[in-house]
């Protein structure tokens, strides 16, 4: 539940009915995080796209782009967001030591070097915008990244700030 007046899926039509039973197929459940966004169906409609497109990204693996979340959510303290995503990793197979080891200190994220580089880069990029420098870019492309695939990384940081603000100042509370 969130402060807003969201619309449950027993209680949907439309659009919505039907972007709640993709969520119900496609991850088993609808998430509180989506239900809050539930008032606006076609924002909800398009992060669903967004998400779609980062769980099938052609160079950023699920892993890279979960720790991006979690990181990210735990530099904004949006402990929604930190629960779910620590559990999409343990699905994926990190251990709770490795996950500890990465909050602590991300250069210890179980990664390998090229997906650690553009994980460390995309935290530096939110937390310090103006301290990215051409560099940083060519540091990442000698480690064979494309352009693409470094703006879609800092992309989905930034992105994850918003939806931590969102739910944050909305009052969701953590899944079960």
């Amino acid at each position: 539940m969130s402060y807003l007046e969201e619309i449950t899926p027993q209680n949907a039509s439309g659009r919505l009915a039907e972007l709640y039973a993709t969520f119900e197929k496609e991850l088993g459940f609808v998430p509180k995080a989506f239900r809050m966004a539930s008032v606006s169906p076609e924002l909800l409609a398009q992060h669903w796209d967004y998400l779609r497109y980062y769980l099938g990204h052609p160079s950023l693996s699920p892993k890279l782009t979960a720790a991006i979340r979690l990181l990210v959510s735990r530099l904004k303290g949006c402990d929604y967001c930190i629960g779910l995503n620590r559990g999409i990793l343990l699905q994926q197979g990190v251990s709770p030591a490795d996950l500890r080891a990465m909050e602590k200190d991300p250069a210890r994220a179980p990664l390998n070097e090229k997906d650690l580089a553009l994980l460390v880069f995309t935290l530096k990029g939110v937390r310090d915008p103006h301290a990215v420098t051409p560099g940083d870019l060519d540091a990442l492309r000698l480690l064979g990244w494309r352009d693409n695939d470094i703006f879609d990384a800092l992309h989905h940081g930034a992105r994850q700030v918003a939806f931590d603000i969102l739910i944050d100042a909305f009052g969701v509370e953590p899944e079960n």
